[in-house]
C-alpha cells in the first residue's frame, strides 16, 4: 500500500483558512479497510477526497459570482483554537494569519459550506453571510442569511436548528470565530436570533450507518459545482460504488487526479452537468477484492463525454 501519486504532504494547519490543503493520508492501510469493509470513514480521507476533486475546479455559475468556500473538516476545531488563542493573546501570528486571510469575507456575501463531523456521524452545514449588514446596524447576528443543515441520515426531518444541540453548538463556535476575526468584536453567547434563520434542508438519504462521510461529500460537490442539492441527486447505490472505487485507487495507487474525476463521474447529475470521462467499471471489477488488474482508471473510462447509453448504473 502506497501513497497516492500527485499529492503534497502539507496537512491541514491550524490557522483556520477555511480552505482544503493538500492531505497526504498519514495510514493509507487503515483508510482501505475502512473502505473495505464498510466501517466508518476518518476525516483525513474526506478532506483529501474532496481536495482531489474539487482543486481545479470553478463554483457554479448559479451563486452570481459570489465568493464561495469551502471548509475542510478541522475547520470548526481551528475556529475554537484561535478564539481560545485571541482570548490570550490577540496578537498571537495564528490569530494574525486568520485575520489577513479572512479579511476577503468583510466584502459583502460569502457562502461557507463546511462538511462536520461530530460522534463519528458527517454533515454538512452551510451558512450564507452578508457583513454589509453589520456596517448597517452593528448587529452581528444579522450578517446571517441563511444558515442550512444537510444531514443524510435525518434528512429535513427536523426543522430549524436548536442551540443546545450539537449543531447548535458547533454554529456557536463559527460565530464566535466570525466575530472575533472578521467582525473585531466581543461575540455574544446568546445566538438564537442567529438560528432564527436556520433550517434543515432536503439531501439523498443513507440506507446503513457508516456512509455519511461520503453522503457529506456528495453534498459539497453537488452545492458547489451544480449550486443545488435534492433528495433524488445520487442515491445509496451511487455512493456504495464511490466507497469500492476509492479502495481500488489506495489500493492500486491511481493518480489522484483521475481517481478525483472518476469520484465525480460516478454521481449522475454531475456527469450530465460537467464535462467529465465517463466511468465504465463493472460491478464486478468494484467488487472485486483482487483488483491488482486495474493499475489505472484511464485504462477503464472512456474520455468521450458523447456516449449517453454509457451513463446508466452499468458502471
Amino acid at each position: 500500500m502506497v501513497k497516492l501519486r500527485n499529492v503534497s504532504g502539507r496537512h491541514p494547519s491550524l490557522v483556520g483558512d477555511p480552505r482544503y490543503e493538500s492531505v497526504a493520508l498519514a495510514n493509507p492501510t487503515n483508510e482501505y479497510r475502512c473502505l473495505k469493509k464498510n466501517r466508518w470513514l476518518y476525516t483525513s480521507l474526506i478532506d483529501f477526497v474532496a481536495h482531489i476533486c474539487l482543486k481545479d475546479l470553478e463554483p457554479s455559475l448559479s451563486f452570481n459570482h459570489q465568493n464561495v468556500t469551502i471548509a475542510n473538516t478541522l475547520f470548526i476545531e481551528n475556529c475554537k483554537v484561535l478564539v481560545e488563542k485571541y482570548s490570550e493573546n490577540a496578537n498571537d501570528k495564528s490569530v494574525k494569519h486568520a485575520q489577513d486571510y479572512m479579511k476577503q469575507f468583510r466584502k459583502g456575501k460569502h457562502i461557507l459550506i463546511i462538511p462536520l463531523v461530530s460522534k463519528g456521524h458527517f454533515y454538512t452545514m452551510v451558512v450564507e453571510v452578508n457583513f454589509n449588514e453589520y456596517k448597517k446596524t452593528t448587529n452581528e447576528f444579522a450578517i446571517y442569511q441563511s444558515i442550512k443543515i444537510y444531514d443524510s441520515l435525518y434528512n429535513d426531518r427536523r426543522t430549524n436548528v436548536r442551540a443546545a444541540t450539537g449543531v447548535g453548538k458547533t454554529f456557536r463556535a463559527l460565530h464566535e470565530y466570525l466575530a472575533v476575526v472578521v467582525l473585531g468584536v466581543q461575540p455574544k453567547r446568546n445566538i438564537e436570533a442567529a438560528l432564527r434563520v436556520s433550517s434543515y434542508s432536503p439531501c439523498p438519504t443513507q440506507e446503513n450507518d457508516y456512509d455519511c462521510g461520503l453522503f457529506s461529500l456528495g453534498v459539497v460537490f453537488h452545492l458547489y459545482l451544480t449550486g443545488t442539492c435534492t433528495s433524488t441527486c445520487f442515491n445509496q447505490q451511487h455512493v456504495s460504488k464511490i466507497r469500492m472505487l476509492l479502495a481500488i485507487g489506495l489500493k492500486d495507487n491511481f493518480d489522484s487526479t483521475e481517481l478525483g474525476e472518476c469520484v465525480l463521474a460516478l454521481f449522475p447529475k454531475l456527469l450530465d452537468e460537467l464535462d467529465l470521462p465517463i466511468v465504465k467499471f463493472s460491478d464486478e471489477e468494484l467488487d472485486n477484492d483482487n483488483s491488482s488488474g486495474l493499475s489505472s482508471p484511464a485504462s477503464t473510462i472512456s474520455t468521450s463525454n458523447n456516449d449517453n447509453s454509457n451513463r446508466d448504473m452499468e458502471i
